[in-house]
């Protein structure tokens, strides 16, 4: 049976940069992303969760995970997400829900930093399945 588990911010770990299961995605995707619940740290076998940060100026490049689900929360910031043919102009207070195998992508096109909580529904997630360049070539 699991044990409840209060997270406190020293607990967390550092930032980590594009997917931790494929790191050499960055520079080229400049996602900072920080996770507060997940296997590694709480022992989480049915999700997980974190913050993520996009520049102005920064990609997160079009994708899909196939057995995933995501979800984004704006905390702060604007941007463009588009999900799969639709276009949304996500600011604080948005709630993006994305089943498997749908195509998201953010495009910080606003003055400051875009702030999101996000979350899958599993705490295993499988390399995404990218749809444009440059990451193409990360692709297994």
């Amino acid at each position: 049976m699991s044990k409840a588990k209060v997270i406190r911010p020293q607990e967390m770990p550092g930032w980590f940069y594009g997917y931790k299961s494929a790191p050499e995605v960055f520079p080229l995707d400049r996602t900072r992303a920080r996770a507060f619940l997940e296997e590694e740290i709480e022992g989480s076998n049915g999700l997980q969760f974190g913050i993520a940060e996009l520049d102005p100026g920064d990609i997160h490049y079009l994708h899909h995970h196939e057995k995933e689900a995501e979800f984004y929360y704006v905390v702060s910031g604007s941007a463009k997400v588009t999900v799969d043919e639709e276009e949304i102009a996500a600011t604080p207070g948005t709630l993006i829900y994305m089943p498997p195998g749908t195509k998201h992508k953010i495009v910080n096109d606003g003055k400051e930093t875009f702030v999101i909580m996000w979350g899958f529904n599993t705490f295993h997630i499988e390399p995404p399945v990218w749809h444009e360049e440059p990451m193409l070539r990360f692709n297994r």
